[in-house]
């Protein structure tokens, strides 16, 4: 069937336009009014301004030394995770207490959507049935407390921050100086951040002088670990002893290669690192012992034969008493 449009019509959509638009003015008009009497335009408090978030409220299942920080879903990219963290509690003047804390990201960022359970049937159902339900969404990050800041120090917290209080993200200058990571000799890069090193002092006495651990499972890293802080400790001028009971540290003079280094070689390919042996290198084996490498021309046999040693050492090695 023909439709066909007539004048009335035509009169008639054009009286409807011009009613619709004057309401829409009236109401533009109702809402500018109640702004105003309810002082103007909302402005972020300059407390605030920077934060990527604000705490939340604790709930039952809530723990000691930490606090749930929710975001918008634009500053999820910001909180990443193992990031130092600043709390900022509202001034006494505004309610609050006026207190300050560093925290570290300890589990995030989440993804959670605004008003429903992640889980909720209406999520799951669309996304199981290869429909596309995107509701709007905000972060969630949860943040351990590492002190309170008192007067440029970091004190144990007596009290945890408040709810509402403005969280910010310590950019990579400051987290290198809270944490201490100046230094000669790098092990790598910080967790949660793009280029940030981690180093350390090779010339304090409190730092590689004290007891070392270096733990994994078989095939984590360990020995690879090892031979990277020797070269590096090597390369500070740092005189390095390795003994060696397995000889698996006798080829650390060459660098790595082939099929089974090819993730060492990507990663260090990322960074602009050519891979590269310990220079410096002599290996000592006891006499009638073989060594992993022969073809290393610094390999050298030795023995400790007993006129050599002192006769306090030996009273220490045999726990002797003074008579013996």
């Amino acid at each position: 069937m023909k439709e066909y449009r007539n004048e009335t019509d035509e009169v008639t959509d054009d009286h409807n336009n011009d009613a619709g638009q004057e309401r829409a003015d009236k109401f533009i008009d109702q809402l500018e009014e109640e702004i105003n009497l309810a002082g103007g335009e909302w402005q972020e408090e300059e407390e605030s301004r920077g934060s990527v978030g604000f705490t939340m409220y604790d709930t039952p299942t809530s723990k000691d030394n930490t606090v749930t920080v929710l975001m918008p879903a634009d500053q999820i990219c910001k909180t990443a995770s193992q990031s130092l963290v600043r709390i900022k509690s509202k001034s006494k003047e505004k309610g609050g207490d006026g207190r300050q804390y560093l925290g570290v990201i300890v589990q995030g960022p989440f993804a959670e959507p605004d008003g429903l359970r992640a889980d909720a049937p209406l999520v799951v159902t669309t996304t199981v049935r290869g429909a596309r339900f995107m509701p709007r969404y905000h972060g969630r990050v949860q943040v351990e407390i590492l002190g309170e800041e008192v007067d440029g120090t970091v004190v144990p917290p007596r009290f945890r921050p408040l709810p509402n209080s403005p969280v910010f993200v310590l950019d990579q200058e400051e987290t290198e100086e809270r944490l201490k990571l100046g230094g000669d000799v790098t092990l790598g890069l910080a967790v949660g951040y793009e280029d940030m090193e981690v180093a350390l002092p090779s010339t304090r006495k409190d730092v590689f002088p004290r007891h070392t651990g270096i733990l994994g499972t078989t095939g984590g890293g360990k020995s690879t670990t090892v031979s990277g802080l020797v070269g590096k400790l090597s390369a500070s001028d740092v005189a390095v002893v390795v003994f060696d009971t397995e000889g698996e540290y006798t080829k650390i003079m060459e660098p790595a290669e082939g099929q089974e280094m090819r993730e060492m070689l990507a990663a260090l390919e990322r960074r602009g690192i050519q891979p590269k042996g310990v220079t410096n290198v002599a290996i000592r084996r006891l006499v009638g012992r073989e060594s992993t490498n022969k073809e290393y021309a610094d390999n050298k046999e030795f023995s400790l034969e007993y006129s050599n040693i002192s006769p306090y050492a030996m009273i220490e090695i045999l726990n002797l008493n003074e008579a013996q």
